[in-house]
């Protein structure tokens, strides 16, 4: 396993910008200057990993159908793949990993445990072979990404741009409805533990650059671990959300076991999305944005290592027809249209998931 791996595996120690603290809250940071530096996806998957790593030395545990031993040794393999040796005289030899304590033993399980979970009948989606990949250029992307409000509340409607600078890929989201079964995507937004569930890279949902400078491992993991966001309700209501925590789940490779990045782990990965303006024409509190006032714009959050701290803006491009909104939308052109844009579609809706109906695991 190559040294790209063991970094992968040991980003939750790294620690490359502290957070200030204003009146107990965390005060905004710029975007972290180091494009080398951990993206919120390595640090679930190293999270995981080590939940894993845990999980097996643990003999005590037993999980229903599922051989821990064989599991660990499938998801150093899948890392493997993603990461094969490119050491130059050929050598195998790992880079050396530092020594990780995430918690102590009692914690540990008492938070680990109830975030493993099979998914039940209602999260079960179509496999990732149900979807094909291909392009398109930066124009039509208004009129490819599913669009339409059917419930969905109206600072969630239209196309939106990760705005993002050159840190991280370069990247456009819908919240509408998709193809998609098992409870993702849902409009109206649901009560209960996540009032949205998102696949990443799921039926034309999200679009990438083909010039996104991290897009090719990223896109690895993401099918290798069928990464979905899940949104948690924090502030306003599921009819007019303004504040959302982000719990990553990680599917575990050839298995139907899937965890939860939540709880105390959110010290090591910590996701949220807040609203943080809507155009002067929506009488709701808020003010325009400066930059983008006819826009709504979302502020995503991402503490990991409990100290590396970045945000971005989420700025609507399009309204819920796909019109292109001003001057957002040529801002983002000018940004990141260069390039034509990968997206996945739902080919095959059809497609029953792989996994059978089991119940959560306590």
């Amino acid at each position: 396993i190559c040294g790209t791996m063991f970094r992968l595996l040991s980003v939750a120690l790294v620690l490359a910008l502290s957070v200030s603290v204003v009146d107990g809250k965390k005060k905004k940071k710029e975007l972290i200057e180091d494009e080398e530096g951990p993206s919120e996806l390595e640090v679930a998957i190293s999270l995981t990993q080590q939940v894993l790593d845990w999980a097996v030395e643990n003999t005590d545990l037993s999980i229903p159908a599922v051989d821990l031993a064989s599991l660990s040794k499938t998801f150093e393999s899948t890392l493997s793949e993603i990461f094969p040796d490119d050491d130059e005289n050929g050598s195998s030899e790992p880079d050396e990993m530092p020594e990780i304590k995430l918690l102590d033993d009692e914690d540990f399980r008492e938070c680990i445990i109830p975030n493993l979970y099979f998914e039940p009948e209602s999260y079960a989606a179509q496999p990732r072979a149900a979807y094909e990949s291909f392009t398109v250029p930066p124009e039509e992307l208004l009129s490819t990404l599913n669009l339409g409000s059917d419930g969905l509340p109206a600072n969630l409607q239209g196309i939106f741009w990760l705005n993002q600078a050159k840190q991280r890929p370069m990247q456009v989201i819908s919240f509408a409805p998709s193809m998609e079964t098992g409870g993702l995507n849902p409009t109206p937004l649901t009560p209960g533990p996540f009032a949205f569930r998102h696949r990443v890279n799921g039926d034309k949902t999200w679009a990438t650059s083909l010039d996104n400078p991290i897009g090719g491992f990223e896109d690895a993991l993401i099918d290798a671990f069928d990464v979905k966001y899940n949104w948690q309700l924090v502030e306003g209501t599921l009819e007019d959300p303004t504040e959302f925590r982000v719990v990553v789940d990680v599917g575990l490779p050839d298995s139907c076991l899937r965890f939860l990045v939540q709880d105390c782990l959110t010290d090591y990965l910590d996701l949220g999305m807040t609203l943080q303006s809507t155009p002067d024409s929506v009488v709701d509190g808020f003010v325009a944005s400066e930059e983008f006032p006819n826009s709504v714009v979302w502020t995503r959050g991402t503490t990991t290592s409990g100290s590396i701290y970045y945000d971005y803006e989420i700025v609507q491009i399009a309204d819920v027809n796909g019109v292109p909104i001003q001057p957002a939308y040529d801002i983002w052109m000018q940004e990141d249209g260069a390039s034509d844009f990968y997206l996945n579609q739902m080919m095959m809706p059809e497609m029953q998931p792989t996994c059978p109906s089991m119940d959560f695991f306590v």
